[in-house]
């Protein structure tokens, strides 16, 4: 396992069982820490805690038609993409004609968000879906970007 990834499982349904768990511990955390800062400092809290942590969110990764049976959870979209850069040679993705399309049908990414970015950024988010109280997921698209390398020997 790559050390940009946050965890891998072997079927889709342990996946989501994992992402629920990690997002319900997600709030469990802010809501203590929300508690603390009340007793201390009520200053800093807003008037939710969605508002507060609307930055959280989480990300399922796996191929479409998932060869290796693997689906993978990251924290953050920077994750991905070095993760992305170790797979080009596993993946023998030098070998397709159209590798924006293969990216586009066969990896399949989620973002899993906060409710409250809907609100703030409906432009962003219209296609969100809920998922559990306080949490939507949306399907983001990975771009290739091809950036030119050269090396002298």
């Amino acid at each position: 396992m790559s050390k940009s990834v946050l965890e891998e499982n072997y079927s889709l349904k342990d996946a989501l069982k994992s992402i629920r768990k990690r997002l319900e511990e997600t709030d469990e955390e802010n809501i203590r820490s929300r508690e603390f800062w009340k007793a201390h400092d009520p200053s800093r809290i807003k008037e939710s805690m969605e508002e507060e942590n609307w930055n959280d969110s989480l990300y399922l990764v796996y191929r479409n038609e998932n060869y290796d049976n693997t689906f993978y959870i990251f924290k953050d979209d920077s994750d991905i993409v070095s993760w992305l850069e170790n797979k080009w040679d596993d993946w023998c993705l030098w070998d397709y004609d159209d590798i924006q399309g293969f990216l586009d049908d066969e990896l399949i990414v989620w973002k899993f968000h906060r409710d409250i970015c809907i609100d703030k950024w409906e432009i962003l988010y219209k296609e969100s879906k809920p998922f559990i109280k306080g949490w939507s997921r949306k399907r983001e698209y990975v771009s290739f970007e091809t950036v030119p390398s050269f090396s002298i020997s």
